[in-house]
């Protein structure tokens, strides 16, 4: 790579950051006076505007928001796309500083050549059938030719025109969160989208800009540097391209995290979009809807780049949408008649909370696809599974998908809708239940289940997490927003005989959840539930005569009291209430709730009746 060339990258890259940096005060303006105007509907997407103050509700401007989406999810791989350098898991294990880790092929040092990575064909293949998308037994790469600073070959490999798979689909539900002033979770609405196709790619370099001068380390305000980190560069990166089938900012946001968590239980992606594994571009455009309800034109299609959380997503579509509606409506006070019909390509300004402009449509570079030359056709055959055909690999390494499983425990063992997400959300805590329910008494006892899940969802989940934050460095890749039952140190044998003791009445919740922490702490498989129940003293005195016997002695020492009990009416309920307060006392809390109960009543009764002989 010569002086003029990346002299050349340079140039532009500063040109297209100056034209966003011009125009973003002025376009902030205008969009922050509009939103003041508009009015969306961030479910149904739908924007209205009263064309003057004196108009009727009938009299509104009415715009349809359409959505795209584009996400880019590094694969979760050993190695890049087509060298063997570290992927990104394997570099933040090793803390790695920038521009370190590197292949020669990935920072396009000449006479070396790409190789591609079997693993990651094998993880896009499980990501596809899990997208229900139809695998192409063949499929191409091709360049992508555009001049960049975060670009060392002046080209990207990808696959636009003959990609690994097409014409898959998803379909999931929003959810709103409870909150303070709404404590019942809600949905919203099933959501379907088309997906159009799934490509892989190789990865830029990341670029940093900073008012810090990397030669001084003195901060300058005036001027801004771009810092380019090679490390990232040549990542296996698996594009997801949707039809443009969404209507709204909670529509795109549920989808994505519907894609996300369909990679991170098939072991694609980790998903973690902070760290940017998971980056999404969203396409937005608007429809008008006359007063008739007809939709008539549309205007150009606007793709805002780069989002990494859900947040982002949303604000992003929301303020487009608004920015575009508005831009519409002035066009037309000016006696426009049609939108605008170049589109544009923006990012989104966090700290501003608005869109800026990249480049538009027409100022795009010619790509130049051209097929990949270096590069064989990958053929969906054994060679690319170890031996096995395209339907044995899926069969072998594609896990029961998390709608199948919900429908499946719901069926099979009563569980509620919320838990079976729960469990259903990591492919481990499926195969615990179903192991743990092996110690049902009868058959899929819907009872021990309710039993079992619990555990499971309520404290074992929790343990986990816990554990997680106390232990970060020492629990491998996963997170506190992904800890999964692969972590736990309690097996589902040990949790299957707890949840049988505390079903057949030998322990309490309580007891049962003091137990499941000692063994989550002992970290040993072999350890029995009931042996650390003994040792602890955490089981229910059930024995009915053992429990009368106390209550007598109890009853006896307080006759002031049975006196009371004697008077009837309101006072039965509140002696009964002191004298098995008492009780549970006398047991140290390990009495059979229940069975106490009976037995204070039988002591009780018992003692009023001698009274009166």
């Amino acid at each position: 790579m010569n002086h003029c060339t990346m002299m050349k990258r340079r140039q532009i890259f500063l040109r297209r950051h100056l034209v966003g940096h011009l125009q973003h005060s002025a376009l902030s303006t205008n969009a922050a006076s509009a939103s003041s105007l508009w009015k969306i509907d961030s479910w149904n997407g739908l924007l209205t505007r009263k064309i003057s103050k004196d108009s009727s509700d009938q009299d509104l401007l009415i715009y349809q928001v359409i959505v795209g989406l584009e996400i880019h999810a590094q694969l979760d791989i050993p190695s890049k796309l087509f060298s063997n350098a570290p992927s990104a898991s394997q570099r933040r294990s090793q803390n790695t500083v920038p521009n370190t880790l590197l292949s020669p092929f990935d920072i396009a040092v000449p006479g070396y050549l790409p190789s591609i990575s079997k693993s990651a064909v094998q993880k896009a293949v499980l990501a596809a059938a899990a997208l229900d998308c139809k695998l192409s037994s063949v499929s191409r790469f091709e360049r992508k030719h555009y001049s960049y600073a975060d670009l060392p070959h002046s080209y990207q490999i990808t696959q636009q025109r003959w990609p690994l798979a097409t014409h898959g689909s998803v379909t999931c539900q929003s959810i709103e969160k409870a909150t303070k002033n709404n404590k019942a979770s809600t949905t919203n609405g099933e959501i379907h989208c088309r997906i159009e196709r799934i490509q892989l790619e190789c990865d830029t370099a990341k670029t940093t800009l900073t008012h810090v001068d990397p030669t001084t380390h003195q901060t300058n305000t005036s001027f801004v540097w771009s810092l380019i980190d090679y490390t990232r560069a040549g990542t296996a990166l698996m594009e997801i391209v949707t039809a443009p089938d969404l209507r709204s900012s909670k529509q795109a946001v549920a989808v994505v995290s519907h894609i996300r968590q369909l990679l991170q239980h098939v072991h694609a992606c980790e998903g973690k979009m902070q760290e940017g594994h998971l980056r999404v571009d969203v396409n937005v455009n608007l429809q008008r809807v006359e007063s008739s309800g007809n939709q008539d034109m549309h205007n150009a299609r606007v793709e805002v780049k780069n989002l990494n959380s859900f947040q982002q997503i949303a604000d992003a579509i929301d303020y487009e949408a608004i920015r575009q509606a508005h831009e519409w409506s002035q066009r037309d006070k000016q006696g426009g008649q049609v939108a605008p019909s170049l589109g544009e390509t923006r990012t989104w300004d966090v700290l501003n909370e608005c869109t800026k402009l990249i480049r538009r449509k027409n100022e795009a570079d010619d790509y130049r696809f051209l097929p990949e030359p270096d590069l064989p056709p990958i053929h969906l055959n054994e060679a690319a599974f170890d031996g096995l055909s395209l339907d044995e690999f899926i069969k072998l390494n594609l896990p029961e998908l998390p709608a199948a499983a919900i429908q499946r425990i719901r069926h099979n063992y009563g569980i509620s809708a919320g838990q079976a997400h729960v469990l259903a959300s990591d492919p481990a805590a499926i195969r615990f239940l179903d192991e743990a329910m092996t110690h049902a008494p009868t058959l899929n006892d819907k009872a021990f289940a309710r039993t079992t899940s619990n555990l499971i969802c309520n404290e074992l989940f929790a343990l986990i997490k816990d554990n997680i934050d106390e232990n970060d460095d020492c629990v491998g890749d996963h997170s506190k927003d992904g800890a999964s039952i692969a972590l736990s140190t309690v097996s589902a044998h040990q949790l299957g005989e707890l949840a049988l003791m505390q079903h057949k009445g030998a322990i309490s919740s309580t007891m049962a959840k003091k137990i499941l922490s000692i063994l989550f702490r002992a970290d040993n498989f072999t350890t029995s539930p009931r042996q650390i129940a003994a040792e602890h003293e955490l089981e229910l005195i059930s024995d009915p005569q053992q429990l009368l016997t106390i209550c007598r002695q109890i009853v006896a020492k307080h006759p002031n009291e049975v006196e009371v009990y004697r008077k009837g009416g309101k006072f039965v309920v509140k002696m009964q209430k002191l004298f098995t307060g008492k009780a549970m006392a006398a047991c140290r809390g390990n009495a059979h709730p229940e069975r106490l109960h009976e037995a204070v009543e039988q002591a009780l009764e018992e003692a009023t009746t001698s009274t009166r002989q």
